[in-house]
């Protein structure tokens, strides 16, 4: 197997980066309605999008392909900040490290790549860390006082750490899933 991203692979890899940043900012939307479904973000965004990561790492199993879906992720949550665009490139590190040690071919390492690699979907939270205000008053601008208030209270100081673990499990879940969607229907439709 070649170690470097052919031409095909990379257009697949954009393709494929297409399709999953629709369905991440699909799910911002619609986890966005409510101050609790925003926290569950990174979870129930993880558990949706596994089977598509799971496809995609099938399809270009290679060094790199894993950190240009983390960097375009990471650069759509840049809106307010860089710190998504920073955690989603350790993240994907992360994922890329730990895929790699199966040769990006292992289930059971795809699937612990895809718990860091969702780990990234917390990325705007992060804000809250190192510049609260700036992250609640952009809030206002687009939610409203009364749901920023909503949002302030059901999110303490170390909610950082809780919401990360959240995204890894919610990646665990949704890689689970996704080898089972490959086994039972990509295959036997000849995709994978």
């Amino acid at each position: 197997m070649k170690k470097k991203l052919s031409t095909k692979e990379l257009i697949l890899a954009g393709a494929f980066a297409a399709i999953f940043v629709v369905g991440l900012i699909a799910m911002a939307v619609i986890t966005g309605f409510t101050p609790i479904t925003f926290l569950m973000v990174a979870f129930l965004t993880g558990i949706v999008l596994g089977p598509i990561y799971m496809l995609y790492i099938n399809k270009v199993p290679k060094r790199g392909a894993i950190l240009i879906l983390a960097a375009l992720c990471g650069l759509v949550m840049s809106s307010t900040s860089f710190y998504p665009l920073l955690f989603s490139l350790l993240c994907g590190l992360a994922a890329e490290v730990t895929s790699g040690l199966g040769n990006f071919e292992s289930p059971k390492y795809n699937v612990l790549g895809y718990g860091f690699f969702s780990s990234m979907f917390v990325g705007p939270f992060l804000s809250i860390l190192f510049a609260k205000e700036a992250f609640f008053k952009s809030m206002t601008q687009y939610y409203g006082e009364a749901y920023v208030a909503n949002f302030a209270s059901l999110a303490p100081e170390g909610i950082i750490l809780g919401l990360i673990l959240s995204g890894f499990i919610g990646g665990i879940i949704g890689g689970v899933l996704g080898n089972k969607t490959l086994k039972h229907h990509f295959k036997r439709a000849g995709i994978v």
